[in-house]
This record gives structure tokens, sequence and C-alpha cells, in this order.
């Protein structure tokens, strides 16, 4: 079993909003904090199950950057989200000679308060994967994610999950158009590794918004259609990576994604498609 507690006050970087300062030091986020314990439990191998449980509360009504939540009827307050959640992760089937196919899944419920608001929100995920004992160590993976968004403006509950301070990018696609709140997705994966250093990934992602009158996070502008006409389709995303260990420590990655609108941003006046291209190296502590 692994077990961590935490409790942190996050760091916001003003910098890349305010230019004109002379640093880009990190500033405590002032009467916030993030705490919990997530725990790893190995008791049913070769099955592992998350036990996890997270509290971010933000008490400071009057903040101007970033700004203090706010409520349906448009007056600032505090917030509290709690997140209670399991996942489970092993294989369903051993094929000796030939892989072994596996399985993921994932569950989260949220409460609290955001302002004057009710929260009640949740998210899903499972995926199914199948490894092959072959050269070049083939992978196939088929996921759907599923974070709820808010059913009704203005009646007093918000809906909308979100992922707190996790990143949004890889899992639902590197373009970063989306992340896990108010969505629907699903994924389809292959990855070969050519030789030990090498590993190339492939990848398509179809997104839904899950609530049509709530907003598209991630999405350019923070669109919102509050009367739903605009609908749920956001668009695809296929991307190539590629990923190369220089050493045991040191990574050169790379990628190039394409997205296509779909109805929503066309409605909204946003019908061109986007590219996206990244070359990163990455040192590992």
């Amino acid at each position: 079993m692994d077990l961590s507690f935490l409790v942190l006050q996050p760091d916001i970087y003003q910098r890349r909003h305010k230019p004109a300062l002379t640093t880009d030091e990190p500033h405590p986020l002032n009467h916030a904090w993030l705490y919990g314990f997530y725990g790893t439990f190995y008791t049913l191998k070769p099955h592992e199950f998350d036990l996890y449980a997270l509290g971010y509360s933000d008490r400071n009504a009057f903040r101007t950057f970033p700004s203090s939540v706010k409520g349906e009827n448009g007056e600032y307050g505090t917030s509290s989200r709690y997140t209670v959640g399991t996942r489970w992760r092993g294989p369903l089937a051993k094929h000796p000679g030939v892989g072994t196919l596996g399985y993921g899944l994932e569950a989260a419920y949220q409460f609290g308060n955001i302002a004057e608001d009710d929260l009640r929100a949740y998210m899903l995920h499972a995926d199914i994967n199948y490894k092959w004992e072959k050269p070049w160590k083939p992978m196939l993976k088929l996921e759907g994610n599923l974070a709820s968004g808010d059913r009704k403006f203005g009646d007093g509950e918000n809906n909308s999950f979100s992922p707190l301070f996790g990143t949004n990018h890889t899992p639902y696609g590197i373009i970063d158009f989306v992340r896990l709140q108010n969505l629907r997705e699903l994924a389809l994966i292959f990855s070969v590794e050519p030789t030990e250093k090498l590993k190339l990934q492939a990848e398509a992602h179809h997104y839904w918004l899950d609530s049509r009158t709530d907003t598209w996070y991630n999405g350019p502008g923070s669109l919102r259609d509050k009367t739903g006409q605009s609908g749920r389709d956001l668009g695809d995303e296929l991307s190539l990576m590629a990923k190369y260990k220089l050493s045991k420590r040191v990574e050169l990655e790379g990628g190039y994604s394409h997205f296509f609108a779909g109805n929503f941003p066309r409605k909204h006046g946003r019908s061109d498609s986007a590219n996206f291209f990244y070359v990163q190296y990455v040192v590992k502590f």
C-alpha cells in the first residue's frame, strides 16, 4: 500500500498576465488550500486500485487576481470543493506468447459550494487495452471520459466537474482544447516501440459537451450557449507523438496535432481548423 497525505497552498505566476512585472517568481494564492490523501492498494493483485479524497477551499471573496469565484447570481464569494474517488486497473485476460487484455476504470464525485450555489458534479473513465507480446510491443486502447457540466444556469446548483490542478496535456489530446470539465470524449490510441529508446503513438479523439448549456472549457474564448441551440459537437483531433530516451533521466519528445471544428464552434463563428506542433526536452528527477 502507498499512502500520501497533502496540505498545499497553490502558487500563481502573475507575470504571464501582467507583462510589466519584473519578476516571474510564484506568489502564494492567499486563503486557498488543497488538502487530502491518495492511496494505492495492491491487495487484489494483479489488480491495483486507488482511493482518494481531496479538498480545495478558497476563502477569499475579494481577490482581484485571479478573481474570486462567482455564483450563478453574479456575486463573488468563497468556495469549497470536495472530491472523493477511486481508480482501478489490471489484466482481464492473459494469452501466453500473444498478449494481455487490460482495463482501467475511474469514478469521482464532487460536492460543496461555489459562492451561494451548491456543488454536485461527477466524472467517469473507462478504457480497454491490448498489449501484444510481439516485436515493437504494439498496444491498442479504446477509452471514454465523461465529466459533468452544469445542467441549468440560475437554478442555484453547479454541476460542472473540475479537474483541480491536473494537467490537460496528453490525457485528452495534445492540442489542449478540452479539459475534464463538461466533456464527453471517445479516443482510440495506438503505440509501438521500434527500439528500447523510441516510442511512437497515434491518437484519434472525438469531443462533445456533456451539457449543451454549459461552457466549452479550454476552448477559444470559453464559449457558452445558455439556450443549448448550438448542440454538443465540439470536433475531432488527430495527433502523432514520438518519444526518444537520450538517457535514463532525459527524453526528447515531439508531436503534431490537427483539430477539426465541430458544429458547436462553427455556430459560434469558429469554423477554422487548428494545427499544433511541439518539441520538448524532458529531464526526470
